[in-house]
């Protein structure tokens, strides 16, 4: 009875805005006030209605909110208890462990991994696995992504693929095969068209499937690779209207089985240039220090984060990139972060480092790293970046092993114009030219933990100190016994 009572009070008083409405405002204005009556009034019906249903029936069900994360464990339940998919008994491969890449604008961290091979599928989703007669695996990952700017960003969830080497196709998150009713990632992010807040974190679940024949090929392997889209600073851009500025399409391996686990996470510790992260073969550290030394030039500082040398070696698909060194590459890679506090827009990819060592001097391997270039450092913005280097084995064992390597680093200015630039560049005094070019320098004398011998091998330091010392006493034996040859030389004579 009261809630009718409400109700007519509610009219009436509809009644009066109505008139208040044709009173103040006039006709033209009267379709306007109606409507939105009228939509205040729908608003609190359904409210009410959902209250009263809420209080009257305690057994309907709840309506789940999407973003809600569940524990891994709780979707992997309701994942076995699928109507779609019969999974085998135990999981094929499982990782705790956390792969993550970041650039300057946000960070995507796969935070757990589980893969279960697929006894059966329904019709209803074999599109999920490229309409193959049989089903291979399901790869169900927890996934982070983290906006590293105080600026609102939006994330294209639909193009973060996954693949493998020579796969002829790349998967796509499948929603399909999803059981839980909350937790699914792009579901997340397309129900507010991928936006991320300033400094916020955006984590739900991913499932990518395969179709027996591609579950034998990437199983053998060891591994699969998301291809990580950047970010987009609009949300009408997430479909490729318009280049992204906020980042690069990059890789991140992930591992399916535990000796692929083991490289990947050594892989970790090391320097992101793109024989890490995009996995060109084998690495072995040979020094790796944190330095963050610091160099100014006028109103911009170079921030000299770390370095590192280690011994290389490529996988078979990557070794035409290096058959100009004959007897093997060392690589040398080094982090820094600069700071633009000038009024220029500055170039910090398109600047190029240089090594010294002794009188060899190298310049830094464009191919060798992620960043391209064109990249801006706006004026109070700061930026990232590495370059990397690639050293002839040999000359580096005979020569530069153990000596200090000197570092000159350049960062030019972006000029509005750059084909007028390169014009008075061309014309003008190489002092105006350096004038927009920043200069740092540095000196780094390297820790070793590990040496290459006179084999080329990579041994400890323990290992390399007895091997010198032998070749020291082989010296000494070698020196008196061709004294000795010429002291009997002279007595015959």
């Amino acid at each position: 009875m009261n809630k009718h009572t409400n109700r007519m009070k509610f009219n009436k008083k509809i009644g009066l805005v109505l008139i208040a409405a044709l009173f103040l405002v006039g006709c033209g204005k009267i379709e306007e006030t109606i409507e939105e009556v009228v939509s205040s009034q729908e608003v609190s019906q359904v409210e009410s209605d959902v209250t009263s249903s809420s209080a009257d029936n305690t057994e309907n069900e709840t309506a789940v909110d999407a973003r809600f994360v569940p524990e891994f464990s709780q979707v992997i339940a309701e994942f076995r208890n699928s109507d779609v998919l019969t999974l085998a008994d135990e999981s094929y491969f499982k990782v705790n462990e956390t792969f993550s890449q970041t650039q300057n604008n946000f960070q995507l961290s796969v935070e757990n991994i589980e893969v279960f091979e697929v006894e059966s599928a329904d019709e209803s989703v074999s599109s999920e696995f490229n309409y193959e007669d049989n089903p291979g695996a399901v790869v169900l990952m927890e996934v982070a992504i983290t906006n590293l700017t105080d600026e609102t960003i939006y994330y294209p969830i639909e193009g973060l693929r996954m693949s493998y080497q020579s796969a002829d196709m790349q998967m796509h998150p499948s929603s399909a095969l999803y059981p839980a009713q909350s937790g699914d990632l792009t579901k997340i992010l397309e129900q507010n068209n991928g936006e991320i807040g300033p400094s916020m974190t955006v984590n739900g679940y991913l499932i990518y499937s395969f179709g027996q024949e591609e579950w034998e090929e990437a199983s053998a392997l060891g591994n699969v690779y998301l291809t990580v889209v950047p970010p987009q600073s609009e949300p009408d851009a997430i479909s490729g209207v318009g280049a992204s500025l906020l980042g690069d399409e990059r890789i991140l391996y992930l591992p399916l089985d535990e000796e692929t686990q083991e490289q990947l996470s050594e892989n970790k510790q090391m320097i992101p240039d793109r024989l890490s992260s995009e996995w060109w073969g084998q690495k072995t550290i040979l020094a790796q220090d944190e330095l963050n030394e610091t160099s100014e030039d006028d109103d911009v500082s170079v921030e000299l984060l770390r370095a590192e040398i280690s011994d290389f070696e490529p996988k078979d698909i990557y070794e035409e990139n290096f058959q100009n060194f004959n007897y093997g590459q060392i690589i040398v890679s080094i982090e820094y972060e600069v700071t633009n506090n000038s009024d220029y827009e500055l170039l910090p990819v398109d600047g190029v480092a240089t090594l010294q060592i002794g009188e060899d001097s190298l310049n830094s391997d464009y191919v060798l790293i992620n960043d391209y270039n064109g990249t801006v450092i706006k004026p109070g913005d700061s930026y990232t970046t590495i370059k990397t280097f690639a050293l002839d084995k040999l000359r580096y064992q005979e020569v530069w092993q153990g000596e200090p390597f000197y570092i000159a680093i350049n960062t030019p200015v972006k000029s509005e114009d750059e084909e007028v630039l390169e014009e008075e560049a061309e014309e003008e005094t190489i002092e105006v030219s350096d004038d927009l070019i920043y200069y740092f320098d540095f000196t780094w004398t390297p820790s070793l933990v590990n040496y290459i011998n006179e084999d080329l091998d990579v041994v400890s330091e323990s290992e390399y100190q007895t091997d010198s010392e032998s070749l020291d006493e082989s010296a000494s034996e070698e020196e008196v016994e061709d004294s000795s040859t010429d002291e009997a030389s002279d007595d015959l004579n």
